[in-house]
């Protein structure tokens, strides 16, 4: 999880461009991009896992009012989309799409989306589809323990309880 301390006005960045790097999916709701925490999923043909991950985000005590779901599908060949329909009509979620080829790439991608399109970002978290956050409490304890300690970077593991 990482704070962002300075806010640039959107713009085109050139290393999005150069993995096609494309909005797919945003809510009706654009106060999405007004949420302080991000947190940023990479997928790459996660039919089986996208679920778990998302229920863990969705968990979260935080969640509805101050974070986004960032999901990058990495150039996908199954039918992950199908498999969340319902969870895409939650307002806090977005979908983005990118050519990205290897997992740093696409959260690297996500970090860059982030920076460039939530004006009012403090906090990304990243996790890849297969992951989840162990306990609903998981975010807000990472966010309390940066702005206590005036942290830059708050690192968890795939474990955080």
């Amino acid at each position: 999880m990482t704070k962002n301390s300075t806010m640039q006005a959107p713009a085109p960045s050139k290393i999005l461009s150069r993995l096609d790097c494309a909005l797919v999916y945003t809510p009706i709701d654009k106060d999405v991009f007004d949420k302080k925490i991000v947190v940023g999923v990479c997928m790459h043909n996660s039919v089986d896992t996208i679920r778990k991950c998302l229920i863990s985000i969705m968990e979260q005590d935080i969640f509805s009012s101050d974070v986004a779901i960032v999901l990058l599908d990495d150039s996908s060949t199954d039918n992950w989309k199908e498999s969340i329909q319902d969870f895409l009509l939650f307002p806090n979620i977005l979908v983005i799409s990118a050519n990205a080829g290897t997992p740093s790439r696409a959260r690297n991608t996500i970090l860059d989306f982030a920076d460039i399109n939530f004006p009012n970002l403090q906090w990304v978290a990243r996790l890849d589809s297969d992951d989840y956050l162990s306990s609903p409490q998981a975010l807000s304890t990472m966010c309390q323990a940066g702005e206590k300690n005036n942290a830059k970077y708050v690192l968890g593991g795939n474990n955080l309880t």
